[in-house]
């Protein structure tokens, strides 16, 4: 099939995007599929739960900083070892708080109270594990506290959303990332 037979035949235009824009791409897909298969009261327990991180186990805060390597989609250099994650969770975050507002319909209860009690039991294990590490380790950035601060992120999000599905909490312009915004502008195929 031609590149521009696929254009007229899918809703996508072919395009080169980096790395950070495919995967904020993919998540919009994603949740958009979720609404479109009316499945997204069973999938957002799942989304919150890639949005807490897979491990319920607390030593995995504290493992070596190349297990795991394996895991991740793209080549890292030192520099961006960890940025992945954080775009991931920053973009899936954002989606997830726009999904709610679109949903009419109520949301599992005890999955969520269960992934509610899992973050506050992570938010708190960071919390003990901060107060554990060496005063210089914020200021040297060490892997650990990196990790911790990943970690931090993920639970806080989590809370956060839980918060929003409850009514608690409002939707802020900081909730959204800058490359989201520029995402969502209209774009044209020629725009590519």
């Amino acid at each position: 099939m031609s590149q521009g037979n696929t254009c007229q035949s899918t809703e996508f235009a072919f395009c080169q995007v980096n790395a950070s824009v495919a995967l904020a791409l993919a998540l919009a897909v994603l949740c958009d599929l979720l609404q479109q298969w009316d499945q997204l009261v069973p999938g957002l327990p799942i989304l919150l739960g890639w949005l807490l991180g897979e491990s319920d186990d607390p030593q995995y805060l504290m493992q070596s900083p190349h297990q795991g390597e394996d895991d991740y989609i793209f080549e890292k250099s030192e520099v961006n070892f960890w940025a992945e994650t954080l775009t991931f969770v920053r973009y899936l975050c954002w989606q997830l708080f726009h999904l709610p507002c679109q949903s009419g319909q109520p949301y599992p209860h005890s999955q969520l109270c269960h992934l509610q009690t899992i973050a506050s039991e992570k938010r708190h294990l960071v919390s003990e594990l901060f107060r554990e590490l060496p005063l210089s380790a914020e200021f040297l950035k060490t892997v650990e506290y990196t990790r911790l601060r990943i970690q931090e992120e993920r639970s806080l999000a989590v809370l956060r959303l839980l918060a929003f599905l409850e009514g608690k909490e409002v939707l802020r312009a900081e909730d959204c990332p800058r490359e989201w915004r520029q995402l969502m502008a209209p774009r044209t195929e020629a725009s590519c």
